[in-house]
């Protein structure tokens, strides 16, 4: 894994990467609830990024790099005036994002003796999560970046 940070004079990047194996969303998650919590985010609002971050990692992991170990994920966490800005870079080819549906039958899910009908959550958690949200083809992979308003802070 690897860890650095910019600052320039509209913000402050910190850049982490990971190898695309299961488990190692967990360091997103750890850098994720610190930040948080130094930007005074609610502890409600700081576990929904945290969930918001270890899903798009983990789609990154298997759809995006296909567990394939020599590719890394890339997380850029952005701070601003406005808003925390989340991005994650893998190497994979995509998928069409305005064709996910923006709602699941969540009881059919839940009552599905399916193995296959228990997954697929994870963009529809990251849509309901987020505050605004981009997804977009690179020359190298696919980006998805996820928006977090900075004025969900404590006592607000």
């Amino acid at each position: 894994m690897k860890l650095h940070s910019i600052t320039d004079s509209m913000s402050k990047v910190i850049e982490l990467q990971i190898p695309s194996s299961l488990g190692n969303e967990k360091a997103a998650m750890d850098l994720s609830d610190s930040l948080t919590n130094n930007l005074q985010f609610s502890k409600d609002r700081q576990a929904e990024i945290k969930t918001a971050v270890s899903e798009a990692c983990i789609n990154a992991i298997e759809h995006g790099n296909k567990f394939d170990t020599d590719k890394k994920v890339q997380i850029l966490f952005r701070e601003s005036k406005k808003f925390l800005e989340i991005e994650v870079i893998d190497y994979g080819d995509g998928f069409l994002f305005d064709k996910h549906p923006d709602q699941i039958n969540v009881l059919k899910k839940i009552e599905s003796n399916r193995r296959e009908d228990l997954r697929g959550w994870g963009l529809y958690i990251i849509k309901k999560i987020t505050d605004k949200i981009e997804a977009q083809k690179l020359n190298y992979g696919y980006s998805l970046k996820m928006f977090f308003k900075r004025s969900h802070k404590r006592g607000y």
